[in-house]
């Protein structure tokens, strides 16, 4: 289990261009750069480099919290990891200021997802 933001749906590329809307107006959501460019902005803004997109399966708690996913219970998504479900990581987790931040960010709160695959982005 990983807490973090629901990514789906070109969600992190629209993040970042809401973040950046004049140096980013004209660019299309499905940018694969604009993927790399939003994770390291997270990274960037919140200090934390061990953020990570991982793939997780949507849950109904998931849909239940975020109206807005598409997706059917079961299948995968992209998320924005924050930290995993262990004592260390909750130990070392990230500040709650910047959670609000990247909340206000997406839009939505963050949730726990059972990952389904570990990337290296």
């Amino acid at each position: 289990m990983y807490y973090g933001f629901y990514a789906g749906e070109l969600e992190l590329p629209k993040m970042i261009i809401k973040c950046f809307p004049e140096e980013l107006e004209g660019r299309e959501p499905w940018d694969p750069n604009l993927y790399l460019a939003a994770v390291e902005f997270i990274r960037d803004v919140t200090n934390r480099h061990d953020i990570a997109i991982h793939i997780a399966w949507v849950a109904q708690r998931n849909k239940d919290q975020i109206p807005s996913i598409g997706l059917d219970v079961g299948e995968c998504s992209l998320i924005v990891g924050l930290f995993p479900l262990e004592r260390e990581a909750y130990m070392n987790r990230i500040t709650q200021e910047n959670v609000d931040m990247l909340a206000e960010f997406f839009g939505t709160k963050p949730s726990w997802w059972e990952i389904a695959e570990f990337t290296t982005l």
